[in-house]
């Protein structure tokens, strides 16, 4: 099976050469010799297909063109886009509705049977996906009201985006609840699925877990979503008061944050630094009231400077 396109935001623009298993010998075969040989998007719904009777068999091809359905198992009996007789090149076009994918074979008919070219698997392009998980801070409760940062996220392109997160979740709960809270939203036929997950906060602050367990954590998690299909952005750790001795829980989250510098693209394909914004990310910013409600949850203030370096490596990966 082979998959045309990848995201580009303008028109997408894809040719495959695809060489038939059957090799021809120096015997004539009965049946015709059928190629895919072209597959173009002109816009974000028609595409026009190419394909090519390189030899007649035996007898005259009576029919050709191409079988779509929506499944690999395909048959003659499928849809037929008939397109002329005969032997050389042919063509057609294509409508993609939205949120479906097609498979297409050309064909070609003589007096001894159907001979079809290699598949193509074909889709709407579809929008792209981000969804945003981890704790309270992703949330957006910050002591007054609930306003996530994705509220102030500025990103290319208008993609869809799920907020996956729940308060209170450390990193063992966001590895154990992914499966069903977060892989639901992958979609295949989006151009990019960008999972934005920002774990720290419950484990250091309020579990006094070490900086590396909640790093060994945090890459559990990411290489678990990416053999699910997702491609990660990994956000290191803003300033935390925490309920251990004083600045003691943001001394442990520096830590932690120099090993997701250091290590982040052995198991992600992204990162946000947060921790490197000195409005949040300062030892001991948890005191400024202007980002800071409670020493733990940001204001709006501050959950604009978080959207910020989210928005900046999202749209660095939907430039890819």
């Amino acid at each position: 099976m082979v998959n045309l396109f990848a995201l580009r935001k303008y028109n997408l623009v894809v040719i495959i050469f695809a060489i038939l298993a059957a090799c021809r010998t120096n015997e004539v075969s009965p049946l015709p010799v059928v190629e895919s040989i072209h597959a173009e998007l002109t816009d974000t719904i028609h595409v026009v297909l190419l394909g090519n009777v390189l030899d007649e068999g035996t007898s005259p091809v009576t029919s050709r063109g191409f079988c779509r359905a929506l499944s690999a198992d395909m048959k003659l009996s499928d849809t037929i886009i008939s397109v002329g007789t005969g032997k050389g090149e042919f063509a057609c076009t294509m409508i993609l509705k939205s949120g479906k994918k097609y498979y297409v074979k050309p064909f070609a008919v003589n007096a001894s049977g159907t001979t079809y070219g290699s598949l193509i698997t074909l889709s709407d392009p579809g929008k792209d996906i981000i969804a945003l998980d981890g704790d309270s801070r992703t949330d957006g409760y910050n002591c007054k009201s609930v306003n996530p940062y994705l509220n102030f996220l500025q990103l290319r392109g208008s993609p869809v985006i799920y907020k996956t997160s729940a308060g209170g979740l450390t990193s063992a709960d966001l590895i154990e609840r992914a499966e069903v809270f977060v892989d639901p939203f992958l979609s295949d036929i989006a151009h990019s699925n960008i999972l934005v997950v920002w774990i720290g906060v419950n484990d250091i602050a309020f579990n006094h877990r070490s900086a590396n367990s909640t790093y060994n954590n945090l890459r559990e998690y990411c290489i678990a979503r990416k053999s699910k299909g997702w491609r990660l952005i990994v956000c290191t750790e803003v300033s935390m008061k925490g309920s251990t001795i004083y600045g003691q829980s943001d001394k442990v989250r520096n830590l932690y944050n120099n090993q997701i510098r250091s290590g982040w693209n052995e198991f992600a394909d992204g990162i946000a630094d947060l921790g490197a914004n000195a409005c949040i990310g300062s030892i001991g910013a948890y005191k400024n009231s202007l980002y800071f409600c409670d020493g733990t949850h940001l204001t709006d203030a501050g959950s604009v400077q978080v959207a910020v370096v989210i928005s900046q490596a999202v749209n660095k990966l939907l430039k890819r």
